[in-house]
């Protein structure tokens, strides 16, 4: 599950310069991020996702301690040189897949994959080249995803996230594939897992 996209994915959503204190394990994840690739760590923030993989009170604690930890080194990676913070990048994504693997069990680090696919939607079947090459999408189906994709996003852009936009590009992909891949689409996403907003903008008092 490793990304490589540490920067985009922890420090963009955190924000470069360091949090405010606040009290231990505060951070959530916001719902405007649904529809946007995230570190399937940070999925685990979120009490709707706790419950949904049925983590329990153990895991859930090591959880937050593990994303508290990992975005501190994230942060920590803001103006040092490219290629040292590549290198840096990589290695937390590594830590971070490592410690899904140690603390999941098997069950629950399948439905993860499932949530954390279902998350960020339609743009997964881009943004992930073995999802394009298990559905056998056609350069010209590649083509049109990638334009409602950016259509989504430039709306994204300018007005944030939107659920109508997200549901015209769900209604686009669905008009792209064909039977036979929305069915396969369908059993990758697994059942329906559905996010309970948070009302909260990234963090959160406990």
């Amino acid at each position: 599950m490793g990304h490589g996209l540490t920067v985009i994915l922890l420090c963009a959503v955190l924000g470069a310069e360091p949090a405010p204190k606040v009290a231990a394990r505060a951070y959530v994840l916001p719902d405007s991020s649904l529809g946007l690739r995230v570190q399937p760590l940070l999925l685990l923030s979120r009490p709707d996702v706790r419950a949904d993989l049925g983590l329990d009170a153990k895991q859930a604690a090591h959880a937050s301690t593990a994303i508290d930890e990992l975005c501190a080194r994230a942060r920590a990676l803001h103006g040092k040189p490219d290629a040292e913070a590549r290198e840096l990048r990589l290695e937390i994504d590594r830590a971070a897949e490592r410690w899904l693997k140690d603390n999941l069990t098997r069950l629950q680090l399948r439905r993860l994959m499932e949530v954390d696919l279902q998350w960020e939607g339609p743009s997964a079947l881009i943004s992930r080249k073995i999802i394009s090459e298990h559905l056998r999408l056609t350069a010209e189906q590649q083509k049109q995803l990638k334009i409602a994709i950016e259509r989504r996003n430039q709306k994204r852009g300018a007005a944030g996230f939107e659920p109508e936009a997200e549901n015209e590009l769900a209604k686009k992909t669905l008009e792209v594939l064909s039977q036979p891949q929305r069915e396969i689409w369908s059993v990758m996403l697994g059942p329906y897992f559905e996010p309970k907003p948070t009302t909260q903008t990234g963090v959160r008092a406990n």
